[in-house]
């Protein structure tokens, strides 16, 4: 009977613990922070530089985004992707938000520079048939 007992407490306290850890994760997950990346990072480019950076991280945060929105299509999909990608996800953000804090103080345009394509390789010609 105490084994029971007991069972159904370790039970309950590990779903409280795994409900206040999810309740946290929610609470934090809008804000970036400077955690993830190095403040110094991103000193010593120039405006084209950071420009170039800029578009590769909003590609990353694009696939992140669509990795998370894929992953929580399952079951307890809000949970496996927070789990699997959620510090990958704050990393980038943070990335990105240090990115536009440097572009400003450089003076950068605010546009970002077209996004170049790789080159698409030469179409094939069709031989006649004889």
């Amino acid at each position: 009977m105490s084994q029971s007992r007991h069972r159904q407490r370790t039970i309950r306290l590990a779903i409280i613990a795994a409900s206040a850890s999810m309740l946290a994760g929610c609470a934090t997950g809008g804000v970036t922070s400077s955690f993830f990346v190095d403040p110094s990072r991103y000193d010593l480019y120039d405006c084209k530089q950071l420009a170039a950076e800029r578009v590769a991280v909003d590609k990353k945060v694009v696939d992140l985004e669509k990795l998370m929105n894929k992953a929580e299509t399952g079951a307890a999909g809000g949970f496996v992707s927070g789990l699997a990608y959620g510090p990958d996800y704050s990393a980038v953000r943070s990335q990105r938000d240090l990115l536009d804090q440097k572009m400003s103080m450089n003076n950068c345009p605010a546009e970002a520079p077209p996004v170049i394509d790789a080159p698409t390789p030469p179409k094939k010609k069709k031989r006649k048939a004889q």
